[in-house]
């Protein structure tokens, strides 16, 4: 679902960026590689994981992606991709925030991850019945949307796409953590 994206795309960004700061510190980077190669490590999962699998939900799931708040037939692909570049510009947010908390101290590189994940449990709290519930806007209003739990095909495909995305940021950010060059 698209909303709870937008506070997980700013704590992703952010993870990729403070994941990062040990290269610096230990000499391995100066700011500036910090600055570029962050930039290209959020860049390329964002582009090859994250927004792909937001689309794979607008495909398969494009009611329950929007939260029932407007028939996909309505808003159309094009509003759908527009979201999608929203996402890759939150991920640079995030990075940005990080990076700029850093350098007042390295361990505020944290605060707007952190803060995401408040945001992330606040959204959660407030569209929690639209998400749990998987069907197309007229099931939801009416009520007859079933629950997510109850849809064998909406979990495996959760499943799925949690592991696409998650599995490559957890590779990124240990390669990052562990101070390894990508070179």
């Amino acid at each position: 679902m698209y909303l709870p994206d937008i506070p997980v795309s700013i704590a992703f960004g952010g993870l990729v960026a403070a994941s990062n700061l040990g290269k610096v510190k230990s000499g391995q980077w100066d700011r500036e590689d910090l600055r570029r190669r962050s930039l290209w490590q959020v860049l390329g999962f964002g582009l090859l994981f994250h927004c792909p699998d937001s689309i794979t939900a607008f495909v398969w799931y494009p009611d329950w992606n929007l939260g029932y708040f407007a028939p996909f037939e309505k808003v159309g692909w094009p509003l759908a991709l527009l979201m999608e570049a929203g996402l890759l510009l939150l991920l640079l947010l995030g990075r940005w925030l990080a990076l700029a908390c850093a350098e007042i101290r390295p361990a505020l590189a944290w605060a707007p991850i952190i803060a995401s994940f408040f945001l992330f449990a606040a959204v959660m709290a407030l569209i929690w019945d639209r998400y749990i519930h998987v069907g197309a806007y007229e099931q939801y209003h009416r009520g007859a949307a079933p629950l997510a739990a109850a849809d064998p095909t909406f979990q495996m495909f959760t499943t799925l796409a949690g592991m696409y995305l998650l599995v490559p940021l957890a590779v990124l950010l240990l390669n990052n953590f562990l101070g390894r060059r990508a070179e």
